[in-house]
């Protein structure tokens, strides 16, 4: 089922599909998606997850920066 993406929500599959790790946290998402707040990122994030177009991933050494993982059906939703 593709749900509609919008142009932002294109961006940040876009960002972490480029990405060289397949991951990235919050803040850079919300950076590349020109938001002014992390926190409208992980509220895009979290439906995006919802999805099933993206993961979170287990932050590294228990910090408190959260990750997050392309899935393939989120990379299939951005190829062309």
């Amino acid at each position: 089922m593709t749900k509609n993406l919008s142009l932002t929500d294109h961006t940040a599959l876009a960002f972490l599909a480029q990405t060289s790790s397949g991951r990235a946290a919050t803040h850079w998402v919300a950076k590349a998606c020109g938001f002014g707040l992390t926190s409208i990122a992980r509220t895009m994030l979290r439906r995006l997850a919802r999805w099933g177009l993206v993961e979170g991933v287990t932050p590294i050494g228990g910090g408190n920066i959260y990750w997050w993982r392309i899935t393939d059906q989120g990379r299939r939703a951005v190829q062309p």
